[in-house]
């Protein structure tokens, strides 16, 4: 996902959100202290996942290849995008069965990227 501002909300009110309600602690590299590079750091986290939540609103090209490296692996790889940014997702990703939302109903987006979550991996652990 994006780390610009204009973002920023995609994870504070719909990724966090919803990884919580589905029983799950989420990590993101600025949210963890590190003296490593931080591509190193990123691909530590993804091989310690138990999935990996590809959020192309801001089609940063990182994400893509983060999301490859995680499907490498094996992890699950759920793919999200704010609907007026869909059409800027490279063609070769486009088939996927992406959770498209929209910030005018941001309690819909995280209750759908809740049932994803869910019905991807399960039910976490962690209680709320």
């Amino acid at each position: 996902m994006s780390f610009e501002e204009e973002h920023k909300y995609i994870y504070d009110q719909v990724i966090k959100p919803a990884v919580n309600k589905a029983g799950f602690e989420i990590q993101r590299v600025d949210e963890s202290p590190h003296n490593e590079g931080i591509i190193d750091k990123i691909i530590a986290l993804i091989r310690q996942s138990k999935f990996l939540i590809a959020d192309l609103s801001g089609n940063k090209h990182g994400v893509y290849y983060e999301a490859g490296f995680a499907k490498g692996l094996k992890r699950p790889v759920i793919f999200t995008c704010e609907e007026e940014h869909f059409s800027n997702i490279h063609f070769d990703v486009k088939h996927l069965n992406f959770l498209k939302w929209n910030k005018n109903n941001i309690p819909g987006a995280v209750d759908h990227l809740r049932w994803r979550i869910e019905g991807t991996i399960g039910r976490g652990s962690i209680t709320n």
